[in-house]
């Protein structure tokens, strides 16, 4: 899945984030013992929670698409290049709705949403930059080596 390869992105900014105030959370859809493996195997930089029930998804309005948005042409597309430069692209765990979009957010200590971007189709998150930015911190090209991506 494309959000895999966007948390290695992210897990390589992790220290610029940390440099800015700035905490990672990531809220998966996954089931706690799907996530615990995931967190152990792929030792990312920041916790991932678990919304099975997708209540965190409902509560910040992120929508599902259908299963033909997967044959649009510019979302194949993605997919493919991904594949053929590397990125890493895994299938699905058996509980994920893959027509579940996600989304980022940088939120206030009290909550607030500071800064949102919500997915438009499977292939589309916000590159790191747009997320420095946001959260006020000028992009360094320097980036942590990749977590273990397996």
């Amino acid at each position: 899945m494309i959000c895999f390869a966007h948390l290695v992105q992210v897990a390589r900014a992790f220290f610029q984030f940390k440099k800015a105030g700035c905490g990672i959370v990531v809220i998966s859809q996954g089931k706690p013992e799907v996530l615990t493996h995931f967190e152990q195997k792929n030792k990312l930089p920041f916790p991932i929670v678990g919304d099975p029930e997708r209540q965190v998804y409902h509560a910040f309005g992120l929508n599902r698409v259908s299963f033909l948005t997967f044959l649009m042409p510019w979302v194949l597309w993605k997919y493919v290049v991904k594949v053929f430069t590397g990125t890493p692209v895994r299938m699905p765990y058996m509980s994920e709705d893959v027509t579940q979009l996600g989304g980022n957010f940088l939120l206030d200590q009290a909550g607030n949403v500071l800064w949102e971007y919500r997915s438009k189709n499977p292939t589309n998150r916000p590159s790191v930059e747009q997320m420095l930015k946001a959260a006020g911190v000028e992009p360094k090209a320097e980036l942590a080596p990749a977590p273990h991506a397996g």
